[in-house]
């Protein structure tokens, strides 16, 4: 598969087998960065002169390669103490044990996918609303939280109504207490929405996603 990848015909194990680019980001530029900043400072401190300095110039120099050197130094030390203490899986670089830590955090969590949309343009608020759909569908039984995808729109649609799990039409004559308009009076309603319909509390989180967004 190739790159950019299709939400459509994408699974997770797929995801993380298809990025090339992986092994580079994840595995090999974690240890090779901070081993070049080590050589760098080492090679610093080496081609500084031990004789005294013949002027400032040459002081300035000597200062300045001392500096790069302990720079490089620090860097490099910090790194490999974080690479010793978290690893640097090549799973993306996440650690091995990412999923159960994930699962552990959403498991019996409500996220509400709320995508807001002055429903003009109801195919590309669609297109968002099918590809939140897709991932939710399939993360729900890894993860163990309820997915709800939520379309708050200015105007009616029976698509968008089809796509959704909830859909919040924002009356015409809705007014804010401070006179907010567009999307900003839009996401204050649908909060009232939620409140009003019982979807509040901790576990129970709000994704807000723009109409023009793809998830994947």
């Amino acid at each position: 598969m190739g790159w950019p990848l299709d939400y459509r015909e994408l699974t997770l194990e797929r995801y993380y087998r298809s990025v090339g680019r992986r092994p580079l980001l994840a595995c090999i530029l974690p240890r090779l960065v901070p081993l070049v900043a080590l050589l760098a400072a080492i090679y610093s401190w080496m081609v500084t002169p031990h004789t005294p300095a013949a002027s400032t110039a040459e002081v300035m120099v000597r200062i300045g390669l001392v500096l790069a050197g302990s720079i490089g130094l620090v860097f490099a030390a910090v790194v490999f103490a974080s690479l010793i203490i978290y690893g640097a899986g090549c799973r993306n670089g996440l650690p091995p044990n990412a999923r159960e830590m994930l699962r552990g955090k959403l498991k019996g969590v409500t996220i509400v996918f709320s995508i807001v949309t002055r429903g003009d343009n109801p195919s590309l608020a669609a297109r968002c609303a099918r590809s939140v759909r897709y991932w939710v569908r399939r993360l729900e039984p890894v993860y163990g939280f309820r997915g709800i995808v939520e379309i708050v729109s200015d105007r009616d649609s029976e698509e968008l109504r089809r796509l959704a799990d909830r859909f919040v039409l924002v009356p015409a004559g809705y007014r804010t207490a401070r006179g907010s308009l567009f999307k900003a009076r839009a996401l204050q309603y649908s909060v009232e929405a939620r409140v009003r319909d019982g979807l509040v509390g901790d576990d129970t989180w709000i994704y807000h996603i723009d109409d023009d967004t793809i998830i994947g």
